[in-house]
């Protein structure tokens, strides 16, 4: 993230408390993030970023969260979180440490916390793509999707984060550049508690990330494993 965000938090209070009464359940995310040396330059940025986001979701009610991150070549499982400001100061605590990127095994801890979505946010890949097919083919058979939101230019990484997205019938979506990450965060997790009335309420509030994923919303399908071209 390289530059200051704000949130419509008014827009996206109204489109979670629709959200909150559509669905009575809980509806888990979990944030696989990857908090390796490459994004040591703008981390302390994607930490006030990372801050808004879990603001921005403490009016959805019935959502609990989860995170996962990579660093120093481990897998750091942060828990379940009973509300968004415990996740956010469990967030608050980690620094980025040097090491190759560990996604598989984050998204393999993901899924054993059985959420509905993961939402995946970091900007590069260091292993190997068969590797992140067969999780992904996992994530997919229980229906798990994936919404990978990368940071940067990185065309390993890009081709990764695409990757678990189509596998899982999830989103790919860059940001930066004018495209806040918080506000790709409350889109995706509007449409993960309330569905499609409640994310189209987002679009006609003028919701930056909800105008962002719309085309991409509205042509998801039922997660399974994908061909790979």
């Amino acid at each position: 993230v390289r530059r200051a965000v704000s949130v419509s938090t008014a827009n996206a209070n109204t489109a979670y408390n629709d959200a909150a009464r559509a669905r009575a359940h809980l509806s888990g995310i979990c944030f696989v993030i990857d908090a390796t040396g490459s994004r040591h330059h703008s981390w302390q940025q994607a930490q006030r970023t990372q801050a808004e986001m879990f603001d921005a979701v403490k009016t959805a009610g019935n959502l609990k969260l989860s995170i996962v991150c990579h660093r120093g070549e481990r897998v750091n499982d942060l828990g379940t979180f009973a509300s968004p400001d415990e996740a956010k100061r469990s967030m608050g605590e980690i620094t980025c440490q040097q090491g190759e990127t560990r996604i598989v095994g984050s998204l393999k801890a993901a899924l054993g916390k059985k959420p509905s979505t993961i939402i995946m946010v970091g900007d590069c890949f260091e292993e190997g793509f068969s590797d992140l097919q067969e999780v992904c083919s996992q994530l997919a058979a229980q229906k798990i999707r994936v919404y990978a939101f990368v940071d940067g230019h990185d065309s390993k990484g890009q081709k990764a984060y695409k990757m678990a997205a189509d596998l899982t019938g999830g989103i790919f979506q860059p940001f930066g550049s004018g495209l806040d990450l918080s506000d790709l965060c409350v889109a995706a997790a509007v449409f993960d508690v309330g569905g499609q009335q409640a994310f189209d309420k987002l679009i006609a509030s003028g919701h930056a990330g909800a105008k962002a994923l719309e085309h991409q919303v509205k042509r998801l399908g039922g997660p399974g494993p994908k061909l790979l071209k």
